[in-house]
Parts: structure tokens; C-alpha cells; sequence
């Protein structure tokens, strides 16, 4: 499959040539989202968000965009993610506005006295930790050691995410984890206990099982298997910039989010389609609903 497909967002429509000119005579929220309805990249979404926050200094009205408050708390950097998010909400008629917290602070923001988030009336919390952020201790080939130290994790994150749940009243996106692409054992190294690849892949597995009813899994693992994982990860951009994904994957990404933050505001959408002129299927599904 092209991974420009997910690069290019190749399901919407590609931004008129007058883009500029359009963005920069918007004035109003319904406007600026239908500008977001085209397949936006990385620096087209931050002039987006940048005529958003124009607008909003300027006590401009953005009905009738959903106001919606999201915090992130992240082991990387989340800066470079928030015009992205805020762009992309725009797509899903919402007004997105981002508490963030402190670079690597997860269990700061969690377990401390003083938050970021208090008294910030959140209404989602996105939980971005990749592998980098969780207590993986790799132990190929010792099972026991491999089986303590993936309950240790499990029970840190859902620890993380109970607390913050408590703290902030908010509803909890939390991601899944993307594996690295340096494997040591070829096509055995998720077979074999204890390498961080089986400790991811058991990882995500079981996190469904220990999450509550008011958490979200945003599928990372999912959509990094679809561009590829050697596409996915930027060893250069964490280094320079702690990011954890790369740069160009920033819009897929921000609809990701968006698409859970749509649903929960009751915006998400199912389209029955019907054969019934016995063009395709001889007009079977047609017969068999009616």
C-alpha cells in the first residue's frame, strides 16, 4: 500500500492553489473548517491554527465550532503536535483548545500534588507515552523475568491513567505503543519472551483487559504497521526535536485523535449503502435487510 496515503491524508481533497489567499480573508469558524476539509500538511495546519488563535485574540466568534479541552501529557515532545491537532479539529467542527504539560512529566502530572491540569476543566486527556517512556526491561529468553516485568508496566500505566482520571474528571485517550524498528533475533523476536518486541506486542495486547469504560486506545501500533515502522520513527527527529514519531505523519496522527475527539462529542457518522438494482451483488443485501 502507497504510505502516501496516509502521508498525503489521499481520502480528502487536495487544498485549492488560492489556499493563502483564502486563509488569510477567513473570518469566521465555519470557514476556517472548510478549509480544514482538504488534505492539509504539517505547515499548512499551523497557518490554519495561527489564523485560529488571530481570530480568537481578536474576540472573533468561531460558532459553530464544538468547544472542546483537551491536556496531553506525553514522554515526548508535544509542541509540535498541538497546531496539527487544533488544525485537524477544525475538520470535525470542534474548537480545540490544549493544556499541555511539561516534556516528560507523566508521573509528575500523575501522582504529584500540583498539576498542570488542576482546576483546567478538561474534558479528554491524551496519554501519548511510546516505548521510551514505560519501564521496559528487556530479558530474552527468561520467561519469568519477561512476565513480572510486563505486569510492572501494565499496572504503571493503568496506575498513571487511574490517577489521572481521578484528578481531572477527564476522559482518557490513551496510546498504544509503537515497537522500534532494531530487532536482535530476525523473525523470532517476538516469539521469543523477554525481547522488547514481545514485550510490546504482549503489552498492547493486554492493555484492552486492564483499562476502564472512561478510556480510549488510540491504535499507534496500528497506524505505524500501516506506513511501516522504518517510515514511522525519526531517531534523528528524537534527538534533535524528542519527537517520537516522524514529522510528516503529524496530520494522520492529529485525525486520529480528532476522529476519537468527534465521537465523543457524538459526530461520527455511518453510511448504509444498498445494491438494489442488481449492479453489484445481484441485489442481495438489498433483499436479505428488507
Amino acid at each position: 500500500m502507497n504510505n502516501n496515503i496516509y502521508e498525503d491524508l489521499l481520502w480528502l481533497p487536495k487544498p485549492s492553489q488560492d489556499f493563502s489567499r483564502i486563509l488569510m480573508n477567513a473570518s469566521k469558524g465555519n470557514e476556517l473548517r472548510e478549509l480544514a476539509n482538504f488534505s492539509l500538511d504539517d505547515n499548512q495546519l499551523r497557518r490554519l491554527y495561527k489564523k485560529m488563535q488571530s481570530l480568537q485574540n481578536q474576540g472573533c466568534s468561531l460558532f459553530p465550532l464544538n468547544p472542546l479541552k483537551m491536556g496531553i501529557v506525553s514522554n515526548s515532545n508535544s509542541k509540535l503536535a498541538v497546531p496539527a491537532l487544533v488544525g485537524t479539529a477544525l475538520r470535525f467542527g470542534i474548537d480545540l483548545k490544549v493544556v499541555e504539560s511539561e516534556f516528560n512529566q507523566i508521573a509528575q502530572e500523575a501522582f504529584s500534588s500540583e498539576s498542570t491540569f488542576t482546576g483546567k476543566n478538561l474534558n479528554v486527556l491524551l496519554v501519548a507515552i511510546d516505548y521510551r517512556g514505560l519501564p521496559f526491561s528487556p530479558s530474552p529468553g527468561n520467561k519469568e523475568a519477561a512476565e513480572r516485568n510486563l505486569q510492572d508496566c501494565l499496572k504503571y500505566t493503568t496506575t498513571i491513567v487511574r490517577s489521572l482520571i481521578t484528578k481531572t474528571g477527564a476522559q482518557i485517550i490513551l496510546q498504544n505503543i509503537a515497537p522500534p524498528v532494531e530487532v536482535l533475533f530476525g523473525s523470532y523476536e517476538r516469539r521469543l519472551p523477554g525481547t522488547l518486541a514481545w514485550l510490546i506486542s504482549n503489552f498492547n495486547r493486554e492493555l484492552e483487559g486492564f483499562i476502564s469504560d472512561n478510556t480510549f486506545i488510540l491504535d499507534i501500533e496500528g497506524l505505524a504497521a500501516n506506513v511501516g515502522l522504518t517510515n514511522w520513527h525519526d531517531p534523528t527527529l528524537w534527538n534533535i526535536a524528542k519527537l517520537s514519531f516522524s514529522q510528516k505523519y503529524l496530520p494522520i496522527y492529529a485525525d486520529f485523535v480528532c476522529r476519537i475527539l468527534a465521537a465523543k462529542l457524538g459526530k461520527s457518522r455511518r453510511c448504509l449503502i444498498l445494491d438494489l438494482d442488481n449492479t453489484l451483488w445481484g441485489g442481495v443485501i438489498g433483499d436479505d435487510w428488507a
